[in-house]
């Protein structure tokens, strides 16, 4: 993968990193969870290949399939916290069937024609072999590259773990420290002028 594929691929982690992920409204999601041996706190950011404004459900993909170490923590019962468009909350998850894997990618594809060379590309070095959007080769992306459905769930407050408290906690705190340095650049540049008059009155 080239330097500068993997700089654009990159390019939402950052994001997400300096409180700005919600930028990319439903598109991409970080997803907070702990580490099956160390138990430290880990983020993950990853593309949303569908999302259902009515359910707040969206659907990942193990880019690395079942050794993702993020899909190895969920499956080893680490609570998790889902952060996208403007709101963060504990989730559940599931795991799609191929069949339902099947048809979510192909809307992805249909959706997004003119990147599909490129999601060519990138799922044939993650796979192994060349990706050409057949049938056959959706099922065997389907088997090799699992898919993963997050929902929010609304616990009440005094069942909240720390865990989900401290995510919770600290992704609106970048939040508000990205939203504050968007306003910062927002507002228009003092003329110079008018500066260099009040630094000779000091």
């Amino acid at each position: 993968m080239s330097p500068s594929l993997r700089r654009l691929l990159g390019a939402p982690r950052h994001l997400y990193r300096h409180g700005w992920g919600w930028l990319l409204g439903h598109r991409f999601l970080q997803l907070s969870h702990r580490g099956r041996k160390t138990g430290r706190l880990h983020h993950t950011v990853l593309e949303v290949v569908r999302y259902d404004p009515a359910t707040g459900e969206a659907v990942v993909m193990s880019g690395f399939g079942n050794e993702s170490d993020w899909l190895r923590n969920l499956r080893a019962g680490s609570d998790i916290v889902v952060s996208i468009g403007r709101s963060s909350s504990p989730a559940t998850y599931r795991m799609l069937p191929a069949d339902e894997a099947i048809d979510v990618f192909a809307e992805y594809e249909r959706r997004n024609i003119m990147v599909r060379p490129v999601v060519r590309v990138v799922l044939g070095r993650l796979l192994g072999w060349r990706f050409d959007s057949t049938d056959d080769a959706r099922r065997r992306l389907a088997e090799q590259l699992p898919m993963v459905a997050f929902r929010p769930t609304r616990r009440a407050a005094g069942r909240r773990s720390a865990f989900v408290r401290a995510v919770t906690n600290a992704s609106s705190f970048v939040d508000r420290a990205g939203q504050r340095a968007l306003r910062s650049a927002e507002q228009p540049a003092e003329p110079l002028r008018s500066v260099r008059r009040r630094r000779r009155w000091r």
